[in-house]
């Protein structure tokens, strides 16, 4: 025990601690606004605030939670009658969290290995949230009348409700898959996957179909193409037609209304709901336009406006925090398709290839992905090991000696 703490500065263990805390969502606060993993982030950021000065931003993961941070206050400050003070403290703990992984974990395995651990944790404990609800009936989230009568046997876990709950359960997928080294990660991806099932989010239900698509064909791909020839480009195009291929078969009413089945609701409803989304989605972008002008209109400001939920994740991170921010995401986000030309097992690089698709498509299932704390942590964790997949161990460890070089000088 002495020996692992040892292994870890106070800093790192304070960020693992935080990882675990995030599974419990943002439903216990403190003074009504500040969630509880808050506590262990403002500590952590104490104790690492000399390896966060002292390391140069040098990666898209850096530039992504320094652009939202600084776009976030400065939107804040620009449009303050339209912006929600919860959203923004929420928007800067995510920024935050963000880079205090980039900080301490890029260049050493050992952490992101313990990262991975706490993240795992975090999903024991939602699944097993997840179970009881469901068997119980006892929802941790107070659902109003309405709410109650439509989902009161789906489990919204430590969510604000169902849609968020299937929103974070699919990203635990992958991320189980990449993150775990024995067997039983087949299991827990099982379970998260019959949970995402029951509770009937076709969105969520498509996505992961696109991802075990993605994954398979590039797998194929790995077996019988070229391994000296394995460009970005020729990744980026396997993922566009298989989004391609997807969409259209959406389109097939028979497997439309297969969907919709599964769902649970009737095909009127459901196509009703659809196009009211595409109406809310061509809302937020001609908002982040006018009045924002593409610099954003503050946080939080998309619902203010509005007076509902944009339901699309990604374009409400370019209303809200303007163009900067929403190109730092595809930024972020462009990295992994590299992954499949790296070295490391193949499952690892498939995954990680695929997962952009599948994060984008999931990000229009929830009311707002940009308040679920674990789904950046998770982004921020699959990054790293992105970022190393294939690096030599050597190679990390003679990045991380210049780094303690690098502090004590």
């Amino acid at each position: 025990m002495l020996a692992f703490l040892e292994k870890y500065t106070v800093g790192e263990l304070l960020i693992s601690l935080a990882i675990i805390s995030v599974a419990f969502g943002d439903i216990y606060k403190i003074a009504g606004i500040v969630p509880v993993y808050l506590a262990f982030l403002a500590v952590a950021v104490i104790f690492e605030a000399g390896t966060m000065f002292r390391q140069k931003p040098d990666t898209p993961l850096h530039f992504f939670a320094l652009s939202w941070i600084l776009f976030a206050t400065f939107d804040l400050a620009l449009h303050f009658d339209n912006s929600n003070m919860t959203i923004y403290f929420s928007s800067c703990a995510n920024s935050l969290f963000i880079y205090l992984i980039a900080c301490t974990a890029l260049k050493k395995k050992d952490v992101l290995s313990l990262y991975s651990k706490a993240l795992i944790a975090c999903v024991l404990i939602t699944i097993i949230a997840c179970v009881i609800e469901t068997y119980t009936g006892i929802h941790y989230v107070n659902f109003d009348e309405r709410y109650r009568r439509m989902f009161s046997s789906l489990a919204a876990g430590f969510q604000v409700n169902i849609n968020d709950n299937a929103t974070l359960l699919s990203l635990m997928i992958p991320a189980v898959l990449i993150t775990m080294r024995a067997k039983t990660k087949y299991l827990i991806a099982f379970i998260l996957l019959v949970l995402v099932v029951q509770i009937g989010s076709r969105l969520c239900n498509v996505s992961i179909a696109v991802l075990l698509l993605l994954s398979a064909g590039l797998g194929l791909y790995s077996k019988i193409g070229d391994r000296d020839s394995k460009r970005t480009y020729k990744v980026f195009l396997i993922c566009v037609f298989g989004i391609v291929a997807i969409i259209t078969a959406l389109f097939l009413d028979s497997i439309y209304s297969a969907l919709v089945s599964l769902s649970g609701e009737s095909l009127s409803t459901t196509t009703a709901d659809d196009l009211f989304r595409v109406d809310r989605i061509t809302d937020t972008v001609l908002l982040s336009l006018n009045p924002g002008f593409l610099i954003g209109n503050g946080p939080g400001a998309t619902l203010e406006i509005m007076g509902y939920s944009p339901h699309c994740s990604v374009f409400e991170l370019l209303s809200d925090y303007g163009i900067v921010v929403f190109a730092s995401l595809f930024a972020l986000l462009m990295p992994f398709f590299s992954t499949f030309a790296k070295r490391g097992g193949l499952m690892n690089r498939v995954l990680l290839t695929a997962f952009p698709v599948f994060f984008l498509m999931v990000s229009f299932t929830s009311s707002s992905m940009l308040r679920i704390h674990c789904v950046w942590v998770i982004l921020a964790i699959l990054f790293c090991y992105a970022y190393q997949q294939g690096k030599p161990a050597i190679e990390v460890d003679v990045l991380s000696a210049r780094g303690k070089v690098g502090s004590r000088s």
